[in-house]
């Protein structure tokens, strides 16, 4: 048969022709080989086929075919969120033994001190009779203190003594003994002592002083003054010498004024006049006006030139005065003055 088809195709195509076609067709049953035969007029067609029919309606389906083994156990997955805490269960039974004993704590802080008690009253007993024995033997040398023994408890009284001492010598002195406690502050005596009518010899008083000048230019001179008044007065006739230390010199005191303006401190037979330096009241701060003397308090005796003031026993002027200043013809002041000052005094009595 196949040998018949290749003379048919000679006939028409020649030897070439057949050759080829012959070719085409082995390529041609390779490629139908996979779909086996599926159509039965596929065995008389060398060549070319017709179309393809439509596909026919699907079959019945065939019967449950038998379960296949057990496949291999999957990966084990992630684990999953915990939980809710299931509610408390039930109390369980009173357990039946007895539980050991705790160790002991430590030891706490000491606690504060107590209150100071009362003081103890001393109880003296009453003092024996004298005694019934006659003396005679002669008095032994004072033998050395022996220590303070402790107090010992209060005897009975002894009975009354009926015969009579004798008159043995004196013996010697004995040791001083401690110093007794302090007693207690006596009650306050009556009046009765007069006031000093002047201030005693080596007695000291003191006191503080201010002194203010405030003048514009144009306006007069001006003099203010700080006076010391002596709560008790000098003695008739007694002097003292005045002496008036400005701030520098209030700073580095010398004698014999060595206070200071809130202490201040005289030697005997001086006035001490201190300066204080006080914010407001500083003599950096004074302007055309300045100390000048210290005068009686009538002003006609100028004890720092005369180094002396007895006149008055009361007291005493301190005089501060504008730079600008006469006493024979008043003066206008060409430029404004300003002080304000104020420090403490002393005066000791010879």
């Amino acid at each position: 048969m196949f040998s018949g088809m290749l003379l048919r195709l000679a006939r028409r195509f020649g030897y070439v022709g057949a050759a080829l076609m012959f070719g085409l067709t082995a390529f041609a049953g390779s490629a139908q080989a996979a779909h086996k035969a599926t159509r039965a007029s596929d065995k008389e067609c060398y060549f070319f086929c017709g179309p393809r029919g439509p596909t026919g309606p699907r079959g019945p389906q065939g019967p449950k075919g038998p379960q296949g083994p057990k496949g291999v156990t999957g990966a084990t997955g992630p684990q999953g969120k915990e939980g809710k805490t299931g509610p408390t269960g039930p109390t369980g039974p009173a357990g039946g033994g007895t539980g050991g004993g705790g160790v002991t704590g430590a030891t706490g802080p000491t606690g504060p001190e107590g209150k100071e008690g009362k003081e103890g009253k001393s109880i003296t007993g009453p003092t024996g009779p004298p005694g019934s024995g006659t003396g005679g033997g002669v008095t032994g040398a004072t033998g050395p203190t022996g220590p303070e023994g402790k107090e010992g408890k209060v005897g009975p009284t002894g009975p009354a003594g009926s015969g009579t001492g004798g008159g043995g010598g004196t013996g010697p002195t004995g040791p001083t003994g401690p110093t007794g406690e302090k007693g207690e502050r006596g009650p306050t005596g009556e009046g009765g002592g007069a006031t000093a009518t002047c201030l005693p010899p080596e007695a000291e008083e003191k006191g503080t002083w201010t002194a203010t000048i405030n003048a514009p230019a144009g306006a007069p001179q001006e003099q203010t003054q700080a006076a010391i008044s002596y709560p008790i007065p000098l003695c008739e006739g007694e002097a003292v010498k005045p002496k008036f230390d400005t701030e520098v010199e209030t700073e580095s005191p010398k004698v014999p004024c060595t206070g200071e303006p809130d202490v201040p401190i005289a030697d005997t037979g001086y006035l001490c006049v201190y300066t204080g330096g006080y914010h407001g009241s500083a003599e950096v701060e004074f302007k055309n006006a300045s100390f000048t003397k210290i005068t009686d308090p009538l002003g006609t005796v100028n004890g720092t030139k005369t180094d002396e003031l007895k006149e008055d026993p009361a007291g005493v002027l301190i005089v501060f005065r504008t730079t600008e200043f006469s006493e024979s013809t008043p003066v206008t002041l060409k430029e404004a003055a300003h002080l304000n000052t104020a420090g403490g005094w002393a005066v000791k009595a010879k």
